[in-house]
């Protein structure tokens, strides 16, 4: 591009400069989209006399450049909605932060995260202790035992002998010390994993009167003709047999901690009710899984249908805009609003849907863990190995534990909101 100055003869000045800044619809109005300052005015006299000179683009051969006059010819013949403003983007509102601490406390001031949560540490428990019993066993022998290492070092005098063997020996010290902390540590927890199940059962103590209540009333209020003994269908459903499964694992589960307490001395009614907390906690797992599978499906299916209506409705607007103009004119602000209200209210529908559907899975997979546990109480099953029922209630309580983690974030969450 080469500048060159040239004196004009021409009488007058093409209109269109004079009116450069003025015009607010001019195509060389770009300030908001360049930043260009609008009231920049036109130095006196700039455009008065023809004698003043004047700058002129001229192409050389050979050059692709185009000249501003050509480029303000293109931008004339662009569209009116280039040279509107665009509209401002939605503001972003900042996520609510929460304290993983503050989710663990809200956990743990409800009965069901105190009874999930103690569940994880008492079957994590176990699993130490086995590890650690086998561990000093392994390591033991007639020469080398913890009773022989009590005997030996009791007094502190052989504090010496202690140090000196570590100096002389330090693999057998290694292994001495290991037998040492496995044998403390199996005294001073041992009795701890019985309490955390007392704690537990405490727990869930009490709830039997309620629901035997709640089925009375319940088939009372199902009676067409209490002479006949006639009962409504609805009496027969799968929430009726859930509280009579729930009835069932919660009469036997209390009488296991009266006969603890020493409230039931019967050894036949120990034995009994033994037997069917078991039978009552299967059952209850099989119909669990089955809720939790339905529920799945339904979510799955109501996932769907919000994605379909999410799809659709963004066709409908990119259709109603093809008629509209090609795309070319700038929606009615009200409308824009309403969409972005309407696209945010169908999102959130859908987030809710797919947090409800990762807590089903997990209710799955619980239930799951739940059922291999106790298949192999009810059917008598040996073990594929010895940690097989430790490992089952550890998964069972971890994933219990989650589903109730997010529940309860989302809850503080909510609770947050300005």
């Amino acid at each position: 591009m080469e500048l060159v100055h040239v004196q004009e003869t021409y009488g007058s000045v093409p209109a269109y400069f004079h009116n450069l800044k003025a015009a607010s619809n001019s195509p060389l109005h770009v300030a908001s989209e360049w930043g260009d300052p609008d009231d920049l005015p036109l130095k006196k006299g700039s455009l008065e006399t023809p004698s003043k000179k004047v700058q002129v683009h001229l192409l050389t051969p050979g050059k692709s450049q185009n000249s501003p006059a050509q480029n303000a010819t293109v931008r004339r013949g662009s569209s009116t909605a280039d040279s509107a403003a665009p509209s401002p983007p939605p503001e972003t509102k900042k996520g609510v932060k929460v304290q993983p601490v503050d989710v663990l406390w809200a956990m743990l001031n409800d009965i069901v995260g105190k009874d999930k949560m103690a569940k994880f540490g008492q079957y994590t428990l176990r699993l130490l202790l086995y590890h650690s019993k086998n561990t000093q066993d392994w390591l033991s022998d007639e020469m080398i035992n913890v009773k022989l290492i009590n005997r030996t070092y009791a007094s502190t005098e052989r504090v010496m002998d202690l140090v000196m063997n570590f100096l002389q020996n330090p693999q057998g010290f290694a292994r001495v010390l290991v037998i040492l902390i496995c044998s403390v540590f199996n005294l001073r927890f041992a009795a701890v994993v019985p309490a955390i199940g007392i704690y537990r059962q405490f727990l869930r103590f009490g709830k039997s009167p309620f629901r035997i209540r709640n089925l009375y009333w319940k088939i009372r209020a199902a009676m067409n003709n209490p002479a006949k003994w006639t009962f409504n269908p609805s009496l027969f459903s799968s929430t009726t047999l859930g509280e009579i499964l729930s009835l069932y694992y919660s009469i036997n589960d209390e009488s296991i901690l009266m006969g603890k307490l020493g409230l039931l001395k019967n050894p036949t009614v120990k034995d009994f009710v033994s037997r069917h907390e078991s039978y009552a906690w299967y059952c209850e797992s099989w119909f669990a899984l089955y809720n939790a599978y339905s529920n799945l499906q339904h979510l799955s299916q109501q996932e769907m249908d919000a994605k379909i209506q999410i799809q659709v409705k963004k066709r409908a607007r990119a259709i109603s805009r093809q008629l509209l103009g090609g795309g070319s004119v700038n929606p009615i602000p009200s409308l824009t609003s309403s969409n972005l209200d309407d696209d945010s209210r169908d999102t959130l529908a859908l987030k809710e849907i797919m947090f409800k559907k990762t807590n089903a899975h997990l209710d799955i997979y619980k239930t799951l863990s739940d059922i291999v546990f106790n298949s192999y109480t009810v059917w008598g099953l040996a073990l594929h190995f010895q940690t097989v029922q430790i490992w089952m209630g550890i998964l069972a309580s971890f994933l219990s534990s989650v589903k109730l983690y997010r529940e309860k974030k989302k809850e503080l969450v909510g609770n947050r909101k300005p």
